[in-house]
């Protein structure tokens, strides 16, 4: 009966069901953002401690050579649309902010 009017107050309930076997945990301590045209694109990544050149010092803006080197390796890609950044974005600012009133970092 599409014409009930208490048939459009009616919510549907879904149950949504996780399926997480064979899930790889990465830790992750440096991210990159890449926006596109029709999605965003965050690299998850872990930033080593920098290794020092060994003619430390020796680095000057003529030869560009630098002092150390820090290694930062992407372990995982993820693309969404402009929708689910939004929803990302809004349920981080949530933990954050229940985070925050408990305890400070």
């Amino acid at each position: 009966m599409a014409d009930d009017p208490a048939a459009d107050n009616k919510q549907a309930r879904i149950a949504v069901q996780v399926e997480d076997t064979g899930l790889e945990a990465r830790y992750a301590n440096a991210f990159n953002v890449h926006p596109g045209g029709e999605e965003v694109t965050l690299d998850f990544a872990y930033q080593m401690p920098p290794v020092r050149n060994p003619n430390q010092g020796q680095g000057t803006a003529e030869n560009g050579s630098p002092d150390a080197t820090m290694r930062v390796k992407v372990g995982q890609r993820v693309s969404m649309t402009y929708a689910t950044a939004q929803r990302l974005s809004q349920a981080l600012q949530q933990v954050l902010a229940q985070r925050g009133s408990k305890s400070q970092p």
